[in-house]
């Protein structure tokens, strides 16, 4: 005879459910897909609680959905900056010095992900009213980026910023323009 597997989400309490409602009527409209967006995270119910305690996290989170919609597909890509986001632990940015603090071999993917949710924090950062230069911070990430990627390189190129990279006025949807000056002698 088999027993049902344990469900490993644990269900919410009563406060759990009273912080959802609280939570769904103070965000409105835009609160539906935010809810959504929360109710795929394991410790769910500890961030509705969270969120109906505390009106400056609440407010943060509205700030997000209100003024940029366009970060939500990037924070449902990263559940621990969601988390850090919900509970009120999003760390201010203090320095423009940013290293993806990443080894040369490492896998393309891991680099890939690692700079979007750079690039995810940067922006909510600067969204949330911290002191950041956006265009700086953008840029530096950039940087640290395109370091790691010539690191992965079996020759040696000269790199030189163009475009709003070049200008250090990097915005959230910018590309990144490079042009690659080769030694002499290489074909």
């Amino acid at each position: 005879m088999s027993r049902p597997l344990p469900n490993k989400r644990r269900q919410p309490d009563d406060s759990a459910i009273q912080a959802k409602d609280f939570v769904r009527r103070s965000l409105g409209l835009a609160g539906q897909r935010a809810l959504e967006w929360i109710d795929h995270l394991e410790d769910a119910a500890q961030i509705y609680v969270r969120l109906a305690k505390d009106p400056e996290v609440l407010q943060q989170f509205r700030k997000i959905l209100r003024e940029a919609p366009a970060l939500i597909p990037s924070f449902e890509q990263f559940p621990e900056l969601t988390r850090e986001l919900l509970l009120g632990e999003l760390n201010p940015i203090r320095s423009s010095a940013i290293d993806l603090g990443l080894e040369p071999s490492c896998d393309l993917h891991v680099t890939a992900r690692t700079f979007a949710s750079w690039k995810c924090k940067l922006a909510a950062a600067w969204i949330l009213g911290g002191q950041i230069d956006l265009g700086r911070c953008l840029t530096d990430l950039t940087d640290s980026l395109v370091r790691h990627c010539m690191a992965r390189l079996y020759c040696s190129f000269e790199v030189l910023a163009v475009g709003s990279y070049g200008r250090q006025e990097m915005a959230w949807t910018s590309d990144v323009d490079v042009l690659l000056l080769a030694p002499p002698g290489l074909s």
